[in-house]
């Protein structure tokens, strides 16, 4: 079977406000995530077509093995860069074709796509998570006039919604793989997290560069769901000048409860000199848990610096964590050990080299898998780690952090 893969590179991206595609995802521009899974599929694709308006795209893949086609009116609508792409596949038998603004769509995913697609009788395979057609698509030859004639931002969707009879399907291994990203920051920092949202109720954050920017965003992205959410730490934390109860027995604890009815997100803790606030007493950790829908904790100090690695009393991860999460500031690459790290000497020991030492990207993922690093009392729980402050390193990227995707 001569199958074509045409990647549609090509939009506005009007909701997103900038050209999405080269906003970093899982550490790389986001178009590249499926591209670099193309070969993953174990696949020989007859042709290899990317369609984009974007020359950044076509410079990054000028001496590569993809057929770069130039879309110059984009404001044609989806439906001129299928015509695109379809010019270039030739004598194809089949085409498949996906988009670049999904990017955890995996490569096991679209090799089940191609199979089913061959073991059926239809004419017609896509890939769904529910009930709704969704991206990757494979259409066979027979309907080439049928798509060459789709007009504005009519897709294949539209043909496929025609042919129901003539289609198989398969189910998206992750529920995030069909979701493309139309707004800055990606899609959700729980959805980046792989967080189960059923079982993961308690979540300790731990690591250096941004623990507290972690903790918040995830507090708010869970309470526009509904959701009622209590912060706090094991160490200590910047008392906030709102939404702050201090709890020093079971009173003020029923007090919270009380209040997170209709607040939704509080942060408690008690008082400590320099507008800081400290876990509540051990004894309590029970009955606060109980009380909210979800409890995250900063389970860590850094005293503000982008690295570090624990000390032997560290972290303090809160009994019963679902989840921890390090967190890492990018902020420290290329930097000497001595200037970025809470506590250098220990980093030092970790990586073997001298605080004079500037600080690499290997550097980085080694502390962030180490078991002396941020992994350090780590184990049933779930672990996933936040490299923070991308957007130091590219002030056009549009996203500043990245989830490692391969942590465990």
């Amino acid at each position: 079977m001569k199958l074509s893969v045409i990647l549609l590179a090509a939009g506005s991206a009007r909701r997103y406000g900038g050209n999405k595609l080269l906003t970093v995802v899982n550490g790389k521009p986001m178009y590249r995530n499926i591209l670099d899974r193309i070969p993953e599929i174990g696949f020989s694709f007859y042709r290899k077509i990317i369609v984009t308006q974007y020359e950044e795209i076509g410079r990054q893949l000028c001496r590569s093995d993809w057929v770069v086609v130039r879309n110059d009116q984009p404001e044609l609508g989806i439906s001129h860069s299928i015509r695109l792409g379809l010019e270039q596949a030739g004598d194809s038998d089949a085409f498949l074709f996906a988009v670049c603004d999904q990017p955890y769509l995996q490569a096991v995913t679209m090799k089940r796509l191609i199979a089913e697609y061959e073991r059926s009788d239809k004419g017609i395979a896509f890939v769904r998570n529910g009930k709704e057609p969704g991206n990757p698509v494979v259409f066979s030859a027979a309907y080439l006039e049928e798509l060459r004639c789709l007009n504005g931002d009519r897709g294949g969707k539209a043909v496929v919604r025609r042919h129901m009879e003539d289609c198989t399907w398969v189910e998206a291994e992750e529920d995030r793989e069909l979701r493309d990203i139309d707004r800055p920051y990606g899609v959700s920092l729980l959805e980046e997290l792989r967080i189960d949202l059923k079982r993961d109720r308690i979540f300790s954050i731990v690591g250096a560069g941004g623990k507290t920017t972690t903790m918040h965003r995830l507090a708010e992205e869970l309470g526009e769901l509904g959701a009622r959410v209590l912060m706090t730490t094991t160490t200590h934390l910047w008392c906030p000048a709102e939404r702050f109860v201090e709890v020093k027995d079971k009173k003020d604890l029923e007090r919270v409860s009380d209040m997170l009815g209709s607040e939704r997100r509080l942060t408690v803790g008690r008082r400590v000199s320099g507008n800081k606030i400290t876990g509540i007493g051990e004894g309590l950790y029970p009955e606060l848990a109980r009380i909210p829908d979800y409890l995250i904790v900063e389970a860590d100090g850094a005293k503000g610096l982008p690295l570090k690695a624990p000390a032997e009393h560290e972290p303090v991860i809160f009994p019963g964590s679902d989840v921890v999460i390090g967190v890492i500031g990018l902020d420290s690459l290329n930097r000497p050990v001595r200037e970025v790290c809470h506590r250098p000497e220990l980093v030092s020991g970790l990586l073997g080299v001298g605080e004079g030492h500037l600080i690499t990207m290997e550097d980085l993922n080694k502390i962030a898998r180490s078991p002396q690093g941020l992994r350090k009392d780590v184990s049933s729980e779930k672990y996933r780690v936040i490299f923070n402050k991308a957007d130091l390193l590219d002030s056009e990227a549009g996203q500043d952090y990245w989830v490692a995707q391969d942590i465990e």
